[in-house]
């Protein structure tokens, strides 16, 4: 059952809203399908297993592949994925099975605590690049949540895959905000709160908004788009934090289904011709909600709502903002 948020936190989300949803060849550079043109958009996915939910996760990922021609022509998708630990694949149970066809390979073993990095080629399936043994970046069990790896792959991205624009996904768990200082990043003073990614080959290591802050300054990149698939981001303190690197920050407020998510959408509605970032943006975060709604329904019981949400920030008007709630605190 989703929880709702307090009526609080709830009325400042949607005060900061602008748009919302109620609304060369190497182990470093993967080869890639070759444009005519300079391509409209980069999109950057940067995920984790989550510990329990491998199965859905990688079905989102693999929506990718389902955008039409066209707009993949016009759009590039790069992926850095780290799986769970072989323990937690195991646990999974169907998993390990799904991944490979050759019953000489344990699959688990092959991938737990792996990470892969690809671009999306269109002539090619999900299967035949993620679960490609090619395909496999780095070191074995790479802590995904240091600022220096995802710094690092925004920063291959870009450079081997230029574009007008850019657009960052960040998906796994996600811990919100509680109201205390910031904890160490490291040891068991580093609670989930404020927390992106969880990796759980390093103990749930994570990004806070400072940690994730500074792989994003360091890469240097402004993104018109900042997507946090992960529950509970949609807070002051994460679009403080960001403003001045995107021009658009997506999260939800609540926890959010794992299933679906509509990853197809994203390429189909940014590779439009004179495409209408807010608009392309909203009707993807709604796409988003609605299948929710479908899938489980508006309400748990005859008084209980399900709240799903997925909300779109200007940011350009976050400074601003910050001077008028001065006027109160």
């Amino acid at each position: 059952m989703m929880k709702k948020l307090s009526m609080t936190l709830a009325t400042v989300c949607c005060c900061i809203t602008m748009i919302t949803s109620c609304v060369t060849d190497n182990a470093d550079n993967p080869g890639s399908p070759t444009y005519s043109d300079e391509p409209a958009y980069t999109i950057l996915y940067y995920g984790h297993g989550g510990g329990n939910r491998e199965y859905y996760y990688l079905k989102k990922v693999a929506d990718f592949y389902n955008a039409s021609p066209d707009a993949l022509k016009r759009v590039n998708v790069v992926m850095q994925y780290k799986f769970s630990t072989t323990d937690n694949l195991y646990k999974q149970g169907y998993f390990c099975d799904d991944l490979s066809d050759d019953s000489e390979v344990d699959s688990c073993i092959l991938y737990g605590s792996k990470t892969i990095r690809w671009a999306l080629d269109p002539a090619k399936t999900f299967n035949e690049q993620a679960y490609d043994p090619a395909s496999i970046y780095g070191d074995d069990n790479a802590d995904h949540t240091s600022p220096d790896s995802l710094t690092n792959f925004i920063k291959w991205a870009v450079k081997t895959y230029p574009a007008k624009k850019y657009m960052l996904i960040v998906h796994d768990h996600g811990g919100g905000y509680t109201p205390n200082g910031e904890l160490p990043e490291d040891g068991p003073a580093a609670a989930a709160r404020r927390s992106l990614v969880g990796d759980d080959g390093n103990l749930g290591h994570h990004f806070t908004a400072k940690s994730f802050r500074r792989a994003l300054t360091q890469a240097n990149v402004h993104f018109e788009t900042i997507f946090m698939d992960a529950c509970l981001m949609n807070n002051l303190e994460y679009q403080f934090e960001l403003y001045d690197l995107c021009d658009y920050v997506i999260a939800p407020t609540y926890s959010k289904p794992s299933i679906d998510g509509a990853y197809r959408m994203i390429p189909e509605v940014l590779g439009q011709p004179m495409v209408d970032v807010e608009k392309a943006l909203d009707a993807y975060c709604k796409a988003c909600v609605n299948s929710w709604d479908i899938a489980y329904g508006t309400e748990t019981d005859d008084n209980t709502p399900n709240y799903t949400d997925m909300t779109v920030t200007r940011t350009a008007n976050i400074p601003q903002l910050g001077k008028e709630l001065r006027e109160f605190t």
